[in-house]
């Protein structure tokens, strides 16, 4: 694929050839303007030193013209295949981007599911240890009221003291349902 700039060097290249044999052919079919042939001589020399001079400069800068144009093409060149190694660089970087962010997200996934899972169970072992708790002071409540009622009723004898066992029940009672509420909340 020819760049611009090797086609404008092409452009170049054809024109000064075209000079180049246009003057030569312009050299050798001009006619003296001197009518002695010394002076045509002498004259025709300096032109030639003057000619050879300026076609010497000519070939010089045409020379150098595609000595640069030529560094410019492989500069140009190295600058596509720079941009290329770029773009494939930033292609696979984004790759391994994307790759580490979908194995990211699917860690986090997994992670989530594990801790939902176990806060899960840790609900569920909470609720079982406080239902057993709960049983186990109910239990020990009920048997302390039952000790303490046997206890009264063995002792027990006169009608004062059934009275006051009466009211220490229902102060128990009243204990009691006090702190059935305070646990229930």
């Amino acid at each position: 694929m020819p760049t611009l700039t090797s086609l404008h060097s092409f452009i170049i290249i054809g024109h000064c050839k075209y000079l180049y044999s246009f003057v030569a052919r312009s050299r050798t079919n001009m006619p003296s303007l001197s009518p002695d042939g010394e002076h045509q001589q002498r004259s025709s020399t300096v032109y030639t030193l003057h000619d050879d001079l300026h076609e010497r400069l000519k070939a010089l800068e045409l020379q150098l013209t595609l000595e640069y144009q030529h560094q410019r093409d492989q500069v140009e060149e190295e600058l596509d295949k720079l941009r290329q190694q770029l773009e494939t660089i930033t292609r696979q970087q984004q790759q391994q981007h994307q790759t580490t962010l979908a194995t990211l997200r699917e860690t986090i996934e997994e992670l989530q599911k594990e801790v939902a899972t176990a806060l899960h169970r840790l609900s569920q072992d909470v609720d079982r240890v406080a239902q057993h708790a709960e049983a186990q002071t109910s239990r020990v409540v009920e048997r302390l009221r039952n000790e303490l009622l046997e206890t009264l009723l063995e002792r027990d004898t006169t009608t004062g003291t059934r009275h006051l066992l009466g009211e220490l029940f229902m102060t128990l009672g009243r204990h009691l349902q006090e702190a059935d509420k305070g646990e229930g909340s």
